[in-house]
């Protein structure tokens, strides 16, 4: 699958701040994703395997395990909800239109740069419908002026334009809630030809413009970290005194606003880190061990041959209480000290000047390998 430099998930953020991509090509390249972003993609397959094959059901799904950029998704009941009000909300759309055929996970695109993969394109005499499966739980999207939507009909009339002469387009979003049932799994908006025609022209001019405004589309970023304004608004953000009751309101705000680039930013930094670059002043040590069971079964069996103790000693109540459940009560570790280790979770940033000793990078650890095979 191709990566175009301008794609639809930075749609609306590119028409806001063109000059976005300038600040990500300086930033490191992100390895792997977020166990949120993984299960997106899970589902997203899951989904196209279920259109594209009406005899399977969510249900042959449940409990089956997909791994992506190493993270593991096991398919739950929760994931089964979400998944059967996507359907739900597909068979629905399929109704109201009577789609005449659907292209699914199609690539289209503007230029070499400008183009993505649009979750569905259906159509029939009279309309094109664009659909993109949301399966996040956060924000709600609306279809309505969805940059999103719009970028892929643009893209795919470009690509198909006798598919979309004289027919009405339509932005479907299918986001299923489970736990918002005053929530609409499946939205539409029939987008007007003169929203449309607006949307391509600003969308165009914005991507040979230069220029950053910061907002709701600073949100993933990846050039948040290097971005002038964000860097500017933390200088402004020192400089004030947040004591001071007649600024305390603005100064909240300032901190609302730089909250996610902080976090951006030592995201990056620990993760250049991990992968054996020096960032100055700073290093990154072993978390905080914990203690955990060695073989937590072989610690059971242990356990249950002791007559001295009390199953509902050891026992919450139908699992083997952890270690630091057990360490809280009045427990003897002493009994069980063979079947513990003390392992850490991994590492973190911390000052160079703290006591803690460095830990290996991921880099460091890799070559140690490579050098004893």
């Amino acid at each position: 699958m191709k990566h175009f430099k301008f794609g639809g998930s930075t749609a609306a953020r590119t028409i806001k701040c063109p000059s976005w991509t300038d600040e990500a090509a300086k930033n490191p390249q992100r390895s792997g994703s977020s166990p949120a972003a993984a299960e997106g993609t899970v589902l997203h397959g899951i989904m196209e395997k279920l259109i594209e094959d009406g005899s399977i059901l969510p249900a042959d799904f449940y409990d089956t395990e997909h791994t992506v950029d190493g993270h593991t998704i096991l398919i739950d009941q929760d994931h089964l909800e979400r998944l059967n009000m996507a359907l739900d909300a597909y068979l629905e759309l399929d109704g109201k239109y009577k789609f005449d055929d659907v292209l699914i996970e199609a690539e289209f695109s503007l230029t070499d740069h400008i183009g993505g993969t649009c979750d569905i394109l259906a159509y029939n005499a009279t309309h094109v419908i664009v659909l993109d499966w949301k399966f996040g739980q956060g924000i709600a999207v609306d279809p309505v002026e969805n940059a999103q939507g719009m970028f892929y009909a643009m893209c795919a009339e470009q690509t198909l334009p006798d598919l979309f002469k004289g027919k009405q387009i339509v932005i479907a979003i299918v986001q299923p809630m489970p736990s918002r049932h005053d929530f609409g799994t499946l939205k539409t908006w029939e987008v007007p030809a003169k929203h449309f025609s607006a949307f391509k022209q600003t969308y165009m001019k914005a991507v040979k413009s230069k220029g950053y405004q910061t907002g709701s589309h600073c949100t993933f970023c990846a050039g948040a970290a290097t971005c002038p304004l964000k860097v500017q608004d933390a200088s402004a953000a020192l400089r004030m005194d947040a004591t001071n009751l007649v600024s305390l309101s603005a100064a909240l705000a300032l901190a609302t606003q730089l909250e996610p680039w902080i976090k951006e930013v030592k995201k990056i930094a620990h993760e250049q880190l991990e992968q054996g670059a020096t960032v100055e002043g700073w290093k990154i040590v072993d978390k905080r061990a914990t203690r955990k069971w060695l073989d937590e079964e072989k610690a059971l069996i242990f356990l249950s041959k002791l007559r001295r103790i009390k199953k509902e000693e050891y026992m919450a109540p139908a699992a083997l209480k952890s270690v630091a459940q057990l360490e809280k009560t009045k427990f003897d570790m002493s009994v069980v000290s063979d079947y513990i280790i003390k392992s850490s979770t991994g590492t973190t940033m911390a000052p160079a000047s703290d006591p803690r000793d460095e830990a290996l990078s991921e880099a460091s650890l890799r070559a140690a390998l490579n050098q004893l095979a």
